[in-house]
């Protein structure tokens, strides 16, 4: 008798518990779906926003394959799905805000499925600690937390070791400061002894970033500067040049970077003789923030 009751009762929870199961899912892979819309409508020049669309996705993705069972096919294809989602979107995030795009978890199946229900929390830059997905609120792990505090280079610092090597073998600091993410206005100078006698150049150079950004960009500049050297020799320019330059940034690091531009200067003065030189420079810096 007790057998015949208790058959009945089983399958009755199960009818109830699968739909609750599927829903769940639903909700999850709906989740995973906005989290990428989100994040393909933001501007590519939107750094903060980029971080924090990329970390909704991600925590999204881990309750979606948190909720895979093992050996379902579509389940785990829908877990693989997102994944591509959430790996194709960091490659892209990385390119445009190197600065605040984590790689993401190698594996995302191991995140908590039922974590207790409660009010999401602030923290100290605005970013949730919890995020809301499918009903349920999951912790955001610290590697989303150091994403979204992480913050874009305003400034950078730069020294050129190849006026060291090159006539008239000047010591040359610049500073480079951004307008956004793919702006920015680079002023530099440089100092040193002609047989004796001082040798100095000041330069201003606009840029645009139109790869990239000004953490990691190839740019297009145009490059104004005045040099004076006492005794000419062999340099190849004395006086007034502008140049349109070509360029490029590759970051080491979160501190510090390389860069480099290249073009044609065009003299605006009587000297030198040559009416177009080349202008190179390397320039090895780091990021003030």
């Amino acid at each position: 008798m007790k057998a015949r009751v208790a058959a009945p009762i089983a399958m009755a929870l199960a009818c109830v518990a699968a739909p609750s199961r599927a829903d769940a899912t639903a909700d999850a892979e709906a989740a995973v779906t906005k989290a990428a819309a989100d994040l393909d409508a933001i501007g590519a020049s939107d750094c903060p926003a980029l971080c924090k669309a990329l970390a909704s996705l991600e925590t999204a993705t881990k309750h979606l394959c948190a909720l895979a069972k093992p050996g379902d096919e579509v389940d785990q294809k829908r877990c693989s799905d997102a994944k591509g989602k959430l790996e194709e979107a960091t490659k892209k995030v990385r390119a445009k805000c190197p600065a605040c795009a984590p790689a993401p978890p190698a594996d995302l199946t191991n995140a908590p499925t039922n974590a207790p229900n409660k009010p999401a929390a602030i923290d100290h830059d605005g970013v949730k600690d919890s995020q809301a997905v499918g009903g349920t609120y999951l912790e955001a792990t610290p590697a989303v937390r150091s994403t979204h505090a992480s913050r874009f280079p305003l400034f950078a610092i730069g020294w050129s070791p190849l006026r060291l090597v090159s006539p008239p073998r000047l010591v040359a600091l610049s500073v480079e400061s951004a307008f956004g993410a793919r702006f920015s206005l680079r002023v530099d100078g440089a100092y040193g002894r002609d047989d004796g006698a001082a040798a100095w150049e000041v330069g201003l150079q606009p840029r645009w970033f139109f790869a990239g950004t000004f953490a990691s960009g190839v740019f297009l500049g145009l490059d104004a500067r005045t040099t004076h050297v006492p005794h000419e020799g062999d340099v190849l320019v004395n006086g007034w040049t502008l140049a349109p330059v070509l360029g490029a940034r590759l970051p080491l690091g979160r501190t510090f970077f390389v860069g480099a531009h290249a073009g044609p200067a065009f003299a605006l003065g009587k000297e030198p003789t040559h009416r177009v030189v080349p202008r190179l420079d390397l320039t090895l810096g780091a990021w003030v923030f």
